[in-house]
């Protein structure tokens, strides 16, 4: 789903300010080492430099078009008697077609067209059927996981206060306001068409070219497996700013990282993740 940047993703800027000091120690621990004469913490193919242009790119933008989003359709999610207009579907397509730009555009254009670089770079070679069926069962194997995580939290969150990471999904109200606006929208066959389209095709590719096609394999590349899945699923999780959902799709992000490392192939991830949308969108018509 297009990211709608409400009141609780403020939360998630200062979360991204974190990210980006990560980014900034990383780079003086680069840099150091080569002073000392050690080999960087970082491949040159895929340079730091890379990453947090990448990085500040996409992020900045994803986060002003989400944000001008929630402000201009604001009065649609609030007034459940106000009908969608075209108007408002086509912003809705615009902004998502923009998004999932913004990312492919970011992996494409500062990495493949700067080093001239090959689809196979990112992982995307031929795919056949166990790669296939190994992306459906890691799909499957997210929904699980992210669904178990959501009620271990909300089980041991006892206090009084309540938690914004353990609070039920269907209790958020940006998700709320999803799923009325996304209820609404239901009585065009256009919008039906065009969402699914996006859900389950243009969002998983888009969104694995970035998150896994160039930066887990950015970070990998000199600093190991593990610090590549880790950072690469925080920045996922994070720039979908939502504190609710943060830490099942962190899960996913570490599952559909996890297994792109294992194959050296982007195609089991953008499945994965296109049957988890899939099944996501299919429990939101309902």
């Amino acid at each position: 789903m297009p990211i709608v940047w409400s009141g609780d993703s403020a939360k998630w800027l200062v979360a991204l300010g974190g990210l980006n000091c990560i980014l900034i120690f990383v780079w003086f621990v680069h840099h150091l080492r080569i002073q000392r004469g050690q080999a960087g913490l970082l491949a040159r193919r895929w340079s730091l430099v890379d990453l947090a242009a990448a990085v500040q790119f996409a992020l900045v933008i994803l986060a002003g078009i989400g944000i001008a989003a929630a402000i201009l359709l604001r009065p649609v999610l609030q007034d459940a008697s106000e009908p969608l207009g075209a108007r408002e579907l086509a912003f809705l397509a615009i902004m998502t077609l923009a998004q999932f730009g913004v990312l492919a555009g970011a992996a494409i254009v500062l990495c493949a067209g700067k080093y001239q670089m090959t689809w196979s770079a990112f992982g995307l070679d031929r795919l056949n059927s166990s790669r296939l069926a190994l992306g459906a069962l890691y799909g499957v194997g997210a929904l699980a996981a992210s669904a178990i995580s959501i009620r271990i939290f909300e089980a041991i969150d006892k206090g009084p206060l309540g938690n914004p990471f353990t609070r039920d999904i269907a209790s958020d109200p940006s998700a709320q306001a999803v799923q009325e606006f996304a209820a609404r929208a239901m009585d065009s066959p256009i919008f039906v068409l065009a969402i699914v389209a996006v859900v389950a095709g243009l969002a998983p590719f888009c969104e694995e070219l970035f998150f896994r096609g160039l930066l887990l394999r950015s970070f990998s590349a000199r600093m190991g497996r593990g610090f590549g899945i880790l950072i690469s699923s925080l920045i996922f999780a994070a720039a979908h700013g939502s504190a609710v959902g943060f830490v099942p799709r962190f899960i996913m992000g570490a599952l559909f990282a996890s297994v792109t490392l294992r194959t050296g192939s982007l195609w089991p991830a953008i499945v994965a993740h296109a049957a988890n949308n899939s099944v996501a969108l299919f429990a939101l018509m309902q």
